[in-house]
């Protein structure tokens, strides 16, 4: 039996409305010969990774490695169903999380389970690795022992229970979940640009859609040309350089025709999910 692993990391936990998780996943050759792409792009730039929240410039070699890590990942990978990558994201002041003396940890760990949960049973497969950040707060066991109470069969229940257990025997198996230091693992780097571009574009709507929008229609948008103007301060100036970052996700994942939304509900989303191997969805 084929062993499959997944790279997961989170944004905007704890001190941002939108938070998110993303999860890049496949079977272990097609993930490693992904890996082996992202870390020629940081080598051939000399920098020492790439995270969302650093790109700030972009004409900047972070820019520059986030456009290419986008374009190997979707157009070669998700493009022709060999990686999948799924982002679920959620509003805190949304009445499903707004809840007084709320475990934001706890509430972490449950929206890792459904991201993990779904992306297993989108592949039907059962056994896997996990290599998540290193910074994250959460207890990754207290996850893998409930991922590995759910069956594969049952998966698109919201909870395991003894009884589903006992049902069926074809349960998942997370048999290593390992934190990773995403300086070392670049596919811990992409997870993190892929959840820091689906928070930010929940945060920043409708203002995304409006930059992007005075740039012309959507198939027509040339953002590489673009320079940013002097007379703005630097926080404008970082925004936008990031509203360009996920526009070229947009426009890239139009030309796959992987069914990615970005003016339909003013930040990226998947409205049409399946056979979909970039998915972004919302808890609301």
């Amino acid at each position: 039996m084929n062993r499959f692993s997944a790279y997961g990391d989170e944004s905007g936990t704890f001190d941002h409305r939108f938070q998110s998780i993303a999860i890049v996943s496949g079977e272990e050759d097609v993930i490693n010969e992904l890996r082996e792409k992202l870390r020629n792009e940081i080598n051939d730039k000399g920098i020492r990774e790439v995270k969302f929240s650093e790109i700030k410039g972009y004409q900047s070699p972070r820019a520059e490695v986030a456009r290419q890590f986008l374009n190997y990942t979707v157009r070669e990978f998700a493009n022709y169903k060999r990686v999948r990558i799924d982002i679920l994201t959620w509003d805190i002041q949304d009445s499903r999380h707004n809840i007084p003396n709320i475990d934001n940890v706890n509430n972490l760990q449950v929206m890792y389970y459904h991201v993990l949960e779904h992306m297993a049973g989108q592949w039907k497969e059962i056994r896997w690795n996990f290599y998540p950040d290193t910074n994250s707060k959460v207890n990754w066991n207290e996850i893998a022992k409930y991922l590995n109470m759910t069956s594969l069969s049952r998966s698109k229940l919201k909870q395991p229970t003894l009884l589903n257990l006992l049902q069926d025997n074809h349960t998942f198996q997370f048999d290593k979940v390992q934190p990773l230091d995403s300086v070392k693992e670049p596919l811990v780097q992409l997870a993190d640009l892929f959840a820091g571009m689906a928070r930010f574009s929940g945060e920043e709507c409708p203002q995304c859609v409006q930059w992007l929008s005075s740039f012309g229609k959507r198939n027509q948008l040339k953002l590489q040309n673009t320079r940013m103007k002097s007379s703005k301060d630097q926080s404008t100036r970082i925004k936008e350089c990031r509203y360009q970052l996920i526009g070229e996700l947009d426009r890239i994942c139009k030309s796959c025709k992987l069914g990615v939304s970005l003016r339909e509900m003013k930040r990226l989303w998947t409205p049409n999910r399946t056979n979909q191997f970039l998915e972004l969805r919302t808890t609301r």
